[in-house]
């Protein structure tokens, strides 16, 4: 892997933590969701956010994918 500049790091952090931010949120909305289609809306999207930071997290840490 090529080297990383700090601000490239910091922008990785960045984004990993809004998509760990993302997927909690939406994993709570559709709990708390009575509307079948939009509860699973919300279960996708978080899913989606999930993947998102599992691929983020293989940029950084190959040994921390899920």
């Amino acid at each position: 892997m090529a080297l990383v500049a700090q601000k490239e790091l910091e922008f990785l952090d960045e984004l990993i933590s809004a998509e760990m931010l993302a997927a909690t949120k939406f994993n709570t909305y559709s709990q708390q969701c009575t509307d079948p289609q939009l509860k699973q809306y919300l279960q996708q999207a978080a899913q989606a956010h999930q993947r998102h930071y599992s691929t983020l997290m293989k940029h950084v840490d190959p040994r921390a994918a899920h």
